[in-house]
């Protein structure tokens, strides 16, 4: 065999150790974002990015925990969508890399029309809402001051702001304002313009060489796609089917 075939056949079998013949992808279900038998953004979004890397990938979806666990014990390769206050707390080794941020999530304070609280200071001894297991940013959560109380979903929370129960909910910019809206709160509810906090969304992959290779790559076509103006994904926020979220009893 001459040398340039031996050169070859070095790189092709370095290449393959390196990479998976198919990458196992790990998913919770959130409505309208990630979602296996129906379009849904987060997984239109990386279809497009495997298509780029000319990967195949087997999207195994699961409630948050079990989702969690297995990346935990590597019986996925990655997972994805992913935050960094999530992963300090089932992942406390540290062993892994996360790509290019893809997605922000944004937490606003929602108030009822009457009120007009603009800063954090402003909610020092009020009574918050928030949803249980879902991730506000360490500034909000962390913060002794802040009274916050968890119920079970968005539409709980804005119902007991509604009744004067809360004065003031935590929440995002699309399952939230849905609550608002099929609460019937659109004339007495608002929300602060700016967002309190604002978290990286992105993929999370193993600390090993394979992982830190993938993400290298994910990343690579994230900073891509970015850069043609297609990962513009505000003007596509979905609505939240809150059946779905109900019996799925998702958290994030």
């Amino acid at each position: 065999m001459k040398i340039a075939q031996i050169v070859t056949v070095a790189l092709l079998l370095l290449v393959s150790v390196r990479s998976f013949a198919v990458v196992k992808m790990g998913s919770f279900f959130i409505p309208g974002y990630v979602d296996f038998e129906k379009e849904a953004l987060f997984t239109e979004l990386n279809k497009e990015i495997f298509s780029r890397l000319d990967k195949h990938f087997d999207l195994i979806v699961e409630p948050v925990q079990k989702a969690r666990i297995s990346f935990l014990t590597k019986n996925t390769h990655v997972i994805f969508p992913e935050l960094h206050e999530s992963l300090v707390k089932y992942m406390p080794s540290g062993n892994y890399v996360v790509s290019e941020s893809f997605w922000k999530k944004r937490i606003f304070l929602y108030q009822r029309k009457d009120s007009a609280f603009t800063q954090i200071e402003d909610l020092y001894g009020r009574r918050i809402g928030a949803v249980r297991g879902y991730s506000y940013g360490m500034k909000l959560t962390k913060n002794a001051d802040l009274k916050i109380h968890y119920t079970n979903n968005d539409i709980m929370n804005i119902k007991m702001l509604l009744a004067g129960s809360f004065e003031a909910v935590l929440g995002d910019d699309s399952s939230t304002q849905n609550a608002v809206e099929l609460a019937g709160g659109s004339d007495l509810i608002h929300a602060v313009e700016l967002p309190f906090s604002a978290l990286d969304v992105f993929y999370a992959c193993h600390g090993d060489v394979k992982g830190i290779d993938l993400c290298k790559e994910i990343s690579a076509v994230i900073r891509e796609l970015k850069s043609e103006g297609i990962i513009d994904l505000r003007s596509k926020i979905p609505k939240i089917d809150f059946e779905a979220e109900k019996a799925q009893n998702i958290t994030q």
